[in-house]
């Protein structure tokens, strides 16, 4: 929070400095060890924070964007690492980032501030994080379906229909918020 209220693009960068040191991690762990899961897992957590360079950068609500990042990738390792646990955490993470969106950017009247452009502004996407991140999550567990428990199942299936009801709901008030300030 010190780093975001003084200046905010220095979240940005830091992400990109951690996503160097995970790259750095991975190429030292593929030398090392050459244990190419482990490379995998480092990589993938330096593509998260590359990612996440642009919305930070650009003053997107970077916990929001964190928390949706991370439930996709820990869901992703915990089928790479056949590590249940790390999946269910995966899936808490997420549902932590729909609450948030309900109580912090969802009850503010105006999401838009002073742009009233409908779908072009950064409240908008940053609470679109969650359904995306809800579908990417069923597409994972779509992709290692074979590795799949019963509770992956049901897991799967509610990040399937959470990410276009939770989509929809957005969307509707988006376009509420926008006839209601345009009529």
């Amino acid at each position: 929070y010190m780093i975001l209220a003084n200046r905010p693009g220095d979240l940005a960068w830091v992400s990109m400095v951690m996503s160097a040191a995970y790259l750095a991690l991975g190429v030292l762990a593929r030398l090392r060890s050459g244990d190419a899961k482990a490379m995998f897992g480092f990589i993938s957590l330096s593509m998260m924070f590359g990612t996440l360079f642009i919305p930070l950068y650009f003053a997107l609500n970077g916990i929001t964007l964190a928390w949706a990042a991370e439930a996709v990738f820990l869901v992703y390792l915990g089928f790479l690492f056949d590590y249940r646990p790390v999946r269910i955490g995966g899936f808490i993470v997420l549902l932590l980032g729909v609450a948030r969106i309900f109580m912090v950017h969802f009850p503010i009247l105006d999401l838009h501030g002073e742009s009233l452009a409908a779908f072009a502004n950064r409240n908008f996407w940053t609470t679109m994080c969650a359904p995306i991140a809800s579908g990417l999550i069923a597409i994972v567990h779509h992709a290692y379906r074979r590795k799949a428990t019963p509770d992956d199942k049901q897991i799967q299936i509610i990040c399937t229909i959470g990410a276009g009801l939770l989509a929809l709901v957005l969307v509707s008030f988006e376009i509420d918020q926008w006839f209601g300030a345009n009529v």
